[in-house]
Formats: C-alpha cells, structure tokens, sequence
C-alpha cells in the first residue's frame, strides 16, 4: 500500500532528506539487514553506486553486502555527523563509509543544513532534546502522510520536487546521472568562476570545527565500523586552494590523521583512477566514474577485510587471513 503512494516525510524542506530517509526505512524492512551505508554530500549521491559497489564486492569472493547510498546535497561534515549517528542508532549498519573532500572542511561551507539538524523537531527529538511531534514523526507514519499532504497543499513546487527526487532515486539510493553532462572546459571553467565569485582560495582551508566532527564519525566505530573515503576531484579543483596541490594534500592528511586517531579506515584512490570523463564537472562524477569509485572501493573494502582491518558482515562466513 504505502509503495502506491508518494513517500511520506519529516518536511525538513530539503527534498532528497525527505525522500532518502523513506526510502531506507522501507530497503532495510525489505531487505532485513544493512551491511553499508554510504553517507557524504551531493559529491557522494553522485560518485557511490550502492549496485556496482556490491556486484564488485561479491565477484571478489564474499557474500553480496547490501548497501545503501544516503548521499545528500550541501550535508557538510557537522550536519552529516548529527546524521551520522541517528541512523547508526536506528539501523546499525555493518559499514558506514563516510566520503569526504577537504574543500567539505572548510570554514565557509554552506551552513543551512546545520540549521536543519539543529533545528527540525526530528532531529532534536534524536540529539537529546524530547519533544512531541519529534517523537509522532518517528513513530507514526500517518503523520508522516499528514506533512507530506500538508506539503502538497500548502507548498505544490515544493511538493513537485519531492515527487521528482523521488522518481529520481532507486530503492538502493542510487541517483540518476541522466542530466548529468561530460566534463569540459566550459563546465569546469564555469563552476570555478562561479566559487572564485563568492570565496577567496584561503576560504578552503579546513575549520578545526568542522574537523572536529570525524572525532564523532570515527567514535561510531563502536557501533559500526567506519572507513572514511576520500572523494576524487579534477585536479583543475585544486586551483581553489591558495597553493594549489599543496594546500590540497595537506588539508587531506589532516583528515586522514584526525580519523585514524579514532580508529576509522581512511582509504583515497590512486590518482588518475577516475577518467576525466567520469566527471560531470571539477568535483562531482557522473554514472561512469559512479562505477569505477564503486568497484575500485569494493575491492579495496574486501582487501581489508582479508587483511583483517575490517570485519565481514555477520553471517557472511568470510574471515580474515
């Protein structure tokens, strides 16, 4: 029944949120278990297939994980840690991968998703702050239905959205690169002007505040096992960092060391991994680079759990050597 009607929602009024959280809840009812969930910004929406990642990962020799793709646009790292640690709770998956770019870290990164996570009567209903229809929103569908009718009759483009990201999406989270063109110099040139209009190169330089959220991400490994996942960029992206590759690199390594420190796996692709037509523009990848990452990841993921630095999911009667 609840399949032939449009997803209900918490009305966060950002649409993929709205969608996504759905569309989870009904993958893990069906599938019974949740042995991934990738998790990250529009650069992971776009760069993750949940399909490829878990064909790859069983052609490698272990048993098909199932996985789910909860990229969300504009989610920088401190929203993305409130979230992080609400669908840990509620789903416990195996493996959270966490997919991250230094530019993510940066003190000028867009702010309204955090004002969601701060404010929405769902998420501060999971973050220690009780309250009603928090608590009707998680546990009563219909409510959920009466936000999602409210929307339609209240905020019809709005609503218009919902049902596009919905039709959009694939029960797994995939996204659909349909619209999403080959890289080229107009696309590129266009997106680093665009960011060179409203941010200085210093602005990228990682906020100890915004790195101070892998302490949390990392800290979930006692629930899950984390493995952050650098993103790959063009590397024309770096001309947005006040030295170029360096800035860029350094800023990475700080991540890397602020998450082994908790424990977490960083993993970063060799360069070069994804082809310049994998890229829809300087930093988000279309449906082919989707799938290089993907399997690229895959193997890397069941490298690690042969080596024994990750465990297999449970009942998967894969061990380490």
């Amino acid at each position: 029944m609840r399949r032939a009607l449009p997803a209900p929602c918490i009305g966060s009024g950002h649409p993929r949120l709205d969608v996504k959280l759905e569309l989870l809840d009904r993958f893990v009812r069906e599938e019974g278990r949740l042995d991934c969930l990738f998790l990250g910004a529009s650069d992971v929406n776009l760069g993750i297939n949940p399909e490829e990642f878990a064909g790859a990962y069983a052609f490698a020799g272990g048993r098909r994980p199932v996985t789910f793709n909860f990229g969300l646009d504009g989610f920088v790292p401190p929203a993305t840690a409130v979230l992080a640690g609400i669908l840990v709770e509620k789903y416990r998956p195996h493996w959270l991968v966490w997919g991250v770019t230094p530019a993510s870290f940066s003190g000028d990164v867009r702010k309204r998703n955090d004002q969601i996570v701060r404010g929405h009567p769902w998420f501060r209903h999971w973050t220690g702050s009780p309250n009603f229809e928090g608590w009707l929103i998680e546990h009563s569908a219909a409510y959920r239905y009466f936000l999602r009718l409210r929307i339609w009759l209240e905020r019809p483009n709005y609503s218009r959205t919902l049902s596009l990201r919905e039709a959009q999406i694939s029960r797994a989270g995939v996204a659909d690169w349909k619209k999403a063109r080959l890289v080229d110099e107009d696309a590129g040139g266009g997106f680093e002007k665009a960011v060179r209009q409203h941010r200085a190169p210093e602005d990228f330089s990682p906020d100890l505040g915004s790195l101070a959220v892998l302490d949390a991400i990392s800290g979930l490994g006692e629930r899950t096992q984390v493995l952050v996942l650098e993103i790959p960029v063009l590397p024309r992206f770096y001309r947005l960092f006040a030295n170029g590759a360096f800035d860029y690199q350094g800023a990475l390594r700080s991540i890397r060391s602020r998450a082994e420190r908790r424990g977490a796996l960083f993993v970063s692709p060799p360069p070069g991994l994804v082809p310049e037509q994998g890229f829809a523009n300087l930093n988000h990848m279309n449906a082919l680079g989707a799938e290089v990452l993907s399997r690229w990841l895959a193997l890397q993921v069941k490298r690690e759990v042969d080596a024994g630095r990750l465990d297999p999911p449970p009942g998967s009667g894969e061990g380490g050597s």
